[in-house]
Formats: structure tokens, sequence, C-alpha cells
């Protein structure tokens, strides 16, 4: 039996969907929860109002603003307050943050991909005149290849840069051409009142925000697909992100089979260095057998209900007396968010099977 006297606050953001998953695990689990506007003025004084045995993030991906918001938020809970945060910090600061994550991933001297934050102008373009074409430039916040930019030649590069530096940069605004089928699409849209209130609300949080002021800049490896490989507890999953025209993310082409012992080894590696507890990490496989890390993201979506499949059947990986095994089943429902919610309890100290 689960503990009944566990109490989650859910910290609900600006969209409804994170907070959803968060209320749909709870409820399978029978674990009782109140759900905190974590955006409204009183944050605080409803999150202290109780006493709950861990605080439920939903990781703003929006606005620079809100997400600015929220990871100083959270800083408070969990390190001026010592509250039970989950995703933990860390992983919520390094969540949309591409400038941090290549700050976090060079200190600690994991692979990643040649990458350069510049604050001057000046800087940028004369990093751009030493750089080798195709040259990539992102913007810090945005996922599914929203705000990432490839450049074939200088020119186009150059006027990208002296953007960033006067009107900002914007992610794409609209549906994801890159998908097709956009009719379809529109028609399964049109027909859902709340989704309608969901994709207007994201368009116009893309539209409002403009990063101005600093410029990313990455090398660009080839490649034929991503790896995206993930941690949430003591389970881990992978699968192939498969490229369509210059991008692997927001393209929604996957390839699941057997996955590599050194990938899921590397996984671990960078788990056990972050202290991760929900991280997935996107990398691309060098021709000698080697991952670069691309970019790290602790909650994510996935377009099935499963993140790995071996041989038709679904799982997940473990390590049990020292080697990786693969057990069958569905641990993937509700967007993986029961599955995060089973390691919660886990880490409070619960003995209980869920």
């Amino acid at each position: 039996m689960l503990k009944r006297n566990l109490k989650f606050a859910i910290l609900k953001n600006e969209i409804e969907t994170p907070a959803k998953w968060w209320i749909e695990a709870c409820n399978e689990l029978g674990v009782e929860y109140d759900i905190v506007n974590f955006n409204h003025f009183d944050w605080l004084e409803a999150c202290t109002a109780k006493e709950y045995d861990c605080y439920l993030c939903c990781p703003s991906g929006t606005t620079s603003l809100f997400k600015k918001l929220q990871d100083e938020r959270l800083y408070i809970l969990s390190e001026e307050l010592g509250k039970f945060i989950y995703p933990s910090l860390n992983e919520v600061l390094l969540h949309e943050n591409k400038k941090y994550t290549y700050y976090w991933l060079k200190a600690n001297s994991l692979p990643h991909l040649k990458t350069g934050v510049y604050y001057k102008k000046k800087e940028a373009l004369e990093a751009l005149s030493e750089a080798t074409i195709p040259v990539v430039m992102k913007t810090s916040l945005g996922s599914t290849a929203s705000g990432v930019f490839i450049f074939s030649n200088k020119t186009a590069a150059r006027k990208k840069i002296s953007k960033a530096f006067s009107k900002g940069i914007k992610r794409r605004i609209g549906p994801n051409m890159r998908l097709g089928h956009i009719f379809r699409r529109f028609w399964r849209v049109i027909r859902d009142k709340e989704a309608i209130r969901n994709k207007l609300m994201m368009y116009n949080y893309d539209f409002s925000d403009a990063q101005r002021g600093f410029v990313i800049m990455q090398e660009y490896i080839k490649h034929e697909f991503e790896w995206r490989s993930v941690k949430i507890g003591d389970s881990y999953f992978a699968y192939k992100k498969m490229k369509k025209g210059d991008f692997c993310s927001g393209v929604k082409m996957f390839e699941y089979g057997e996955i590599p012992e050194s990938l899921l080894n590397f996984t671990e590696k960078i788990c056990d260095i972050g202290k991760f507890n929900s991280m997935s990490i996107d990398s691309f496989e060098t021709e000698d057998g080697k991952y670069i890390i691309n970019e790290l993201q602790t909650v994510f979506g996935h377009e099935n209900p499963y993140l790995t499949k071996v041989g038709g059947d679904e799982g997940r990986y473990i390590r049990k007396d020292g080697k990786w095994i693969f057990e069958k089943g569905n641990f993937n429902s509700y967007l993986s968010f029961k599955l995060r919610l089973q390691n919660i309890i886990q880490l409070l100290g619960s003995n209980e099977k869920i």
C-alpha cells in the first residue's frame, strides 16, 4: 500500500500541460496534492501555508521572463528555505537555458559542441570570421529546433548577429512546418477548444519573446541522427531522433531498438556527475563511437507512449548486479510523470512498491 500521508504542491506555471501530467500521476498513485499558481504574486505564502513533502515543478520554457521568474523562485524554495523540489534546482536551471548548459558542461569537462556565448557584437563577428561554415546560432530558450539557425554563408550569419544586437532574435512563430500534414494538424486542433487556446497562447509567447544583446554560436557536426537518452530514477531509455532536412529535433521521426551499452554508461556518468534524477541528454555519435552532448532537458515531450522499444517490446534498461538489463513494460505513462512521481516517493524513503 502507498503511504497516504504524503502531500505535494504542484507548482503550476503559465500553461496547463505540465501541471496536468502531475495531476494525472498523483490521482493514479493516490497522492494528495494542492495546486499553487507559481507565477502569482503571493506564490511564497501559498508555498509555505502548509507543510509539503515535495514541490512538483513545471519548468518554464515559454519566455525568458517566465524562465527567470521561476528559476529565482525555485532558488528561494530550495536553497533559502530548504524545501524538496523535483526536478532539482540544477536540473531546472539547465532546462531551456543553452548558455547555462554550455557553462555547466565545460566546467565539468564533459564532451560538448564547441560553443561561444558573446555579449559584444565585435566579439561575435570576430568569432564568425574564424568559424567554419556551416555555423549554428541558437536562442538560449527554445525547443523542437525553434530558435536554431544554420548558416551556409557568413553574410547571412553577420546579418543575424547584427539583428541580435539591435531588434533581437525571435524563435519560430506559428506551426512547425517541418512536421508536414499542416491541414490535417489544423483540423485536429480546430476541433479542440482547449488545444486552440493553448496554441494561440504559445504563439503569443513566442511573438513577445526576443533574445537581445548576446549571441550563442556553435560548431556544426555532420550527422544523420541524434541520440536522446533519458534517466528517470533508476530507469534508463534511449532512441534515435532521425534527421529531416537540417534538423533532428521537431521533425518527429524516430528509430527504436537495442541501446548500446556505451550510451547507457555515458548517460549514467553524466547523471552521476550532475546528481540528476530526471534528465534527457541529446547527443551526437562520432565515427569512433564517442558521444558529444548537444542539449540537456529535465522535462521533455515524447510523441509515443514509450521511450524505448526492443524487438517490438516496450521497456526500460536498469542496472542489476553491474549489468544492463532490459525490462519489458510500460514505464512512460502520463508523459513519464508517473515514473517521476514514483522516483520522488522512493527518494522520500517510502519502501512500498508502487
